[in-house]
């Protein structure tokens, strides 16, 4: 899978008008479904578009050679501040994996979510592949450890009212994490915090 499918869902069908932008878009949709589905060496050897003038008929072949499949390989970070068990427990994959380009964007996405990096990058690292096996590499950008927050204002309810919140993003290196946040008007105070211990 995905290749017989898609070989069936070929958009001209005998007797079709010949358009050329379908051709194309399939062409296309069935190269990237194969890199996505581990194939990175995929392309089409063949093909042609042959032409019979005389009775209005235009033959086409494709040969597809998807060449062989890669997996993934050993997952590198380059940040010091958070230990890497914290980021590997974001992993959508494991080493051994066949290689998707979908899970590999969907780690990177679910690493961005987290409060301890302002960017994520996951690389696929095609020229140090050993064997099928493509080590990723992750750069990251850390985000401010600590973040501060004063607000001020009035209301007819409340009176004047302050606000203010603290947010500990990177604790230690076990991405330990607090947030604290204090309400105060006239007729309110109100407390939070929250203290956050990530699984190892």
């Amino acid at each position: 899978p995905p290749f017989p499918r898609m070989a069936g869902d070929f958009p001209l069908k005998a007797g079709d008008i010949l358009d050329q932008r379908r051709y194309e878009k399939y062409k296309a949709g069935f190269t990237a479904a194969s890199v996505d589905s581990g194939f990175l060496d995929a392309r089409f050897t063949t093909s042609v578009i042959r032409m019979r003038r005389e009775e209005n008929i235009a033959d086409i072949q494709l040969v597809f050679d998807t060449g062989p499949r890669y997996y993934f390989g050993p997952v590198t970070f380059d940040s010091t501040s958070v230990d890497d068990r914290v980021m590997r427990a974001y992993l959508t994959f494991k080493p051994g994996d066949p290689f998707r380009y979908g899970r590999l964007l969907a780690f990177q996405s679910a690493l961005g979510g987290a409060p301890y990096f302002s960017r994520v990058e996951a690389v696929a690292q095609r020229d140090s592949t050993t064997g099928r096996d493509v080590p990723i590499h992750v750069n990251l950008s850390d985000r401010r450890p600590r973040r501060f927050e004063i607000g001020a204002g009035y209301g007819t309810d409340t009176g004047p009212r302050v606000l203010l919140n603290a947010e500990f993003r990177r604790l230690n290196r076990e991405g330990h994490r607090y947030h604290g946040r204090i309400n105060v008007s006239q007729v309110e105070l109100s407390v939070s915090a929250e203290y956050v211990i990530p699984s190892l």
